[in-house]
């Protein structure tokens, strides 16, 4: 196969879209565009798309991991941002593991200080 990935996204099922869009917001996502039912989101070299659509059998099984380099201080912003008493217990579910496949679950502060982490985003919106 020849030429290269430019980049890949996901659409990302939304059951309410505007409560989405604050959600990712408010996680510090860059909301690039919004038209016609499709949102763009970026958070440095990372993208997903957030669809004004809902299928429930998707929706339920859509998962979206999101590695970053420092889960101590990636956990403590969405912390100090207030996102689970805005949008509910379990709407930033972080773990972490020495390699990206994580387990999810795990407390942050349980984590070996130089393992990348992952952020589970939750599906609820």
């Amino acid at each position: 196969m020849t030429g290269r990935v430019v980049e890949i996204k996901a659409f990302v099922p939304a059951r309410n879209c505007a409560l989405s869009l604050r959600f990712y917001a408010d996680m510090g996502f860059t909301l690039a565009s919004d038209t016609a039912g499709v949102a763009y989101f970026h958070h440095g070299g990372a993208a997903f798309l957030v669809q004004d659509f809902r299928d429930e059998a998707h929706a339920h099984n859509f998962m979206m991991h999101l590695l970053v380099e420092d889960v101590d201080a990636w956990w403590q912003r969405l912390h100090d941002a207030g996102l689970e008493q805005i949008y509910g217990p379990g709407a930033c579910v972080t773990s972490c593991s020495p390699t990206p496949a994580a387990c999810f679950g795990a407390s942050p502060r349980t984590c070996p200080r130089n393992a990348r982490a992952a952020v589970r985003l939750s599906e609820a919106y």
